[in-house]
C-alpha cells in the first residue's frame, strides 16, 4: 500500500469529498474509505498528472495490480462455484470473463466511462481504457479494504449483477480449437511457441505463426490460457474480412 508519504505529495492534486465517494458509489456499487485511490484509479495516461521529479499520477500501477486481485479472485470464486469442474473448464471460464473485451464491456455497463479521466482524442483508439479502468478500480478496493474486501465486492456485487455465469458457460470459446479446425479446412500449418513470460512472473506468453509470420500474441496464467488469448487474436485476424 501506498505510504502516508505519496498521499501527502498529491493531496492539492486530488481532495477526499464525500460527494465523489458518492458518485463512485452510484457507478460502480462501493463507496471507498480513500478517495485519492479512486480518482488515481480513473485517471487516463493521457490526462495524468506531473508531481515533478519525475514522478507522475495515472491508473498504471492499480491496473497492474488490479489484474492480478481479479484473476486471483475469479479463479478462487469460480472453484468454489463449480466443485465438479474440471481445470480446463476453470480456465475457460475464467479467460471468458478476464479477457480485455468483456472487462470493457462489463465496465461501461457500470458506468466507470463516466468516472474515467482522459484526454485521448475522438480519432484515437480507445478500446482498452475502459478495462484497463476496471482492472484498476479492483486494485484500488484492494488496497481500500484489502483481499477479502476486493473479494466480497467482486463476488457479492459484480458477479451477481454484471456476470451471467450460465450464459458464459454456453458460449464457445475455444479459440485453439477453431483456430486449429480452420487451418485443416485451409490445409495450412500453425506453430504455436508457449514460453514463460520473462517480464512477468508466473505468467506465460504464446505466439502463433503461419507461414513465418506471427498472426497472434496472447499472455496468461497458464500455457493454456495464453494459448486461447493468442488463438483468439490469430482467428480475429484470419476471418476478418478483407477491405
Amino acid at each position: 500500500m501506498p505510504g502516508a508519504s505519496f498521499f501527502y505529495r498529491i493531496k492539492n492534486a486530488f481532495s477526499t469529498d464525500r460527494t465523489y465517494a458518492k458518485r463512485v458509489y452510484a457507478h460502480v456499487g462501493y463507496y471507498p474509505k480513500n478517495t485519492d485511490l479512486f480518482k488515481i484509479a480513473f485517471t487516463h495516461r493521457s490526462a495524468q498528472m506531473d508531481l515533478g521529479n519525475g514522478a507522475v499520477v495515472n491508473n498504471e500501477r492499480l491496473e497492474f495490480l488490479g489484474d492480478a486481485v481479479l484473476d486471483s479472485i475469479i479463479a478462487d470464486y469460480l472453484f468454489i462455484a463449480f466443485p465438479n469442474k474440471d481445470e480446463g473448464f476453470l480456465t475457460q471460464m475464467r479467460s471468458k470473463i478476464v479477457k480485455r473485451e468483456y472487462l470493457n464491456m462489463l465496465s461501461q455497463k457500470m458506468g466507470i466511462d463516466q468516472l474515467l479521466v482522459s484526454k485521448t482524442s475522438s480519432n484515437t483508439p480507445r478500446k482498452n481504457i475502459y478495462g484497463d479502468a476496471l482492472e484498476a478500480l479492483i486494485g484500488a478496493i484492494y488496497l481500500d479494504s484489502g483481499y477479502q474486501g476486493a473479494r466480497k465486492y467482486i463476488a457479492r456485487y459484480l458477479i451477481p449483477k454484471y456476470i451471467n455465469l450460465q450464459t458464459l458457460m454456453n458460449e464457445d470459446s475455444n479459440y485453439k480449437s477453431q483456430l486449429l479446425e480452420w487451418s485443416q479446412k485451409n490445409k495450412l500449418e500453425l506453430v504455436y511457441q508457449t514460453s514463460a513470460d520473462p517480464n512477468r512472473s508466473e505468467r506465460f506468453v504464446a505466439s502463433i505463426r503461419l507461414n513465418n509470420e506471427i498472426i497472434g500474441v496472447g499472455t496468461g496464467s497458464s500455457k493454456k490460457e495464453a494459448e486461447q488469448h493468442a488463438s483468439e487474436k490469430a482467428l480475429f485476424k484470419v476471418t476478418a474480412p478483407s477491405s
